[in-house]
């Protein structure tokens, strides 16, 4: 088994979906409806401010009846059809987008449409495969992915003037954080300072109070 790196953009990604060039392959993927709302809108919007997001990972395969190749998604079907119905207009982002909330993909600037169809998404390629090799490789890839910690799970399910005021406050004195070691760069990356900040103005608009999820 060998995987071969590869970009695409949105654009050619949606148009080889149509075309049935890229399918699904349920033997590998979850419901498809894994995904609450908030979610899709935090992932659409880290598009939109052009941040990276993991790679998805295609299976080549062939079709000896119409003698054609095609793609199976092996990991990414959540992410690739939270694009692909953002795209055909299934939904508006919600509240985890602040510049965007209420917006569906033809309500947003002519520029912003074609940022996201031009957007690079990395793909691994998987060639040369058996298909036991696929679902022991899917296993393994979901073996070794953490768990939402509570923080990161409250800053998927709940919004509100107080989550972007820590968020904008992170933004400021996170790289502080960092220089003088008050967190590490993996607390902070799981949300370590956004957690520290709450605790901070909990106690000032509070407190000393016990701490509670």
């Amino acid at each position: 088994m060998r995987t071969e790196d590869s970009h695409y953009t949105v654009q050619e990604l949606m148009a080889a979906l149509n075309r049935k060039e890229i399918v699904i392959n349920r033997a590998y993927q979850r419901s498809s409806g894994v995904w609450p709302p908030s979610a899709k809108t935090y992932f659409i919007d880290t598009i939109l401010e052009g941040f990276e997001f993991p790679k998805l990972y295609f299976f080549q395969a062939f079709d000896p009846e119409r003698q054609e190749g095609f793609k199976e998604v092996v990991d990414g079907q959540q992410m690739l059809m939270t694009i692909h119905d953002f795209v055909n207009n299934k939904f508006k982002l919600g509240e985890a987008s602040r510049k965007f909330r209420g917006y569906r993909f033809q309500d947003l600037s002519q520029e912003k449409q074609k940022e996201i169809l031009l957007y690079p998404v990395q793909v691994g390629v998987i060639r040369n495969a058996e298909r036991s090799d696929l679902l022991e490789m899917f296993r393994r890839m979901n073996a070794y992915t953490s768990p939402l910690n509570p923080a990161e799970n409250r800053h998927v399910e709940f919004q509100g003037e107080f989550k972007w005021f820590i968020v904008d406050l992170a933004d400021q004195h996170t790289p502080y954080f960092e220089a003088f070691e008050v967190l590490t760069q993996r607390q902070i990356i799981r949300m370590g300072d956004a957690l520290l900040l709450s605790e901070m103005a909990q106690v000032l608009d509070c407190g000393i109070v016990d701490r509670s999820e």
